[in-house]
């Protein structure tokens, strides 16, 4: 399942679904609101590609990470678990589905985002077996920035990070000087800001990190998983 977390971007979400090709749009997809979203109410005026949900959760998810969870313990046994953000496009249509193939049981299939380009995990495709041993999607620590910064610490710990070069999106940001400041990109800041400080605290280096890595690798280690290098 491709999970989209949106809040207040019914028209940044309709540009997304009109950049993807007719297979992409088939792909089950969830995209997720919350009652907090002053225009939530507006999403069901339109009607979205044939493989698209929209499901609005009651109350106070309003960040990122919390949707991203939200629609994980709704989908506790998805065949994976697909991120995409209401900013984003895709420039090569009908290429999706390979994400997830990629991804399989207990990969970490990670698309070109034409900005980090493979240095860091932005819409990954994480297989269900190997998100499930985690035992979240989105570590609950986090609202919303470093959330791939995990994902992409444990993928490339385990050998599970594989990089597609070829499936491409395009993601525009203030921060890149491509697209206006709005209000769900301003009421992340400060989020933002204390979520590196919160990835040392927390993360780097602790018994949480160690023990989830070294689980994972034993489990892909006994299913058989090949271990995937990355280039220096």
């Amino acid at each position: 399942m491709f999970v989209i977390p949106s809040r207040n971007r019914v028209e940044k979400l309709k540009l997304l679904a009109e950049s993807m090709g007719e297979d992409d749009r088939k792909l089950p997809t969830m995209v997720v609101l919350c009652t907090m979203d002053p225009q939530w109410e507006d999403y069901f005026r339109f009607t979205w590609p044939i493989g698209w949900q929209i499901h609005v959760a009651e109350g106070d998810y309003t960040y990122c990470g919390e949707k991203m969870n939200w629609a994980y313990h709704r989908l506790p046994n998805a065949r994976y678990y697909g991120h995409i953000c209401d900013d984003v496009q895709v420039d090569t249509p009908n290429k999706m589905r390979e994400l997830t193939e990629v991804a399989g049981d207990w990969n970490v299939a990670v698309p070109n985002d034409q900005r980090y380009s493979g240095g860091l995990a932005c819409f990954p495709v994480s297989g269900g077996k190997l998100t499930r041993l985690w035992g979240w999607w989105a570590h609950p620590q986090f609202k919303h920035n470093c959330l791939d910064s995990i994902i992409d610490d444990i993928a490339r710990a385990t050998g599970a990070f594989i990089y597609c070069e070829d499936i491409k999106y395009k993601l525009t940001h203030p921060l890149f000087g491509d697209a206006e400041w709005d209000d769900t990109y301003t009421r992340v800041i400060p989020v933002n800001q204390e979520a590196g400080n919160l990835y040392h605290a927390i993360w780097e280096g602790s018994a949480e990190r160690q023990e989830l890595v070294d689980r994972c690798r034993q489990a892909r280690s006994e299913n058989g998983c090949e271990v995937h290098r990355i280039a220096a």
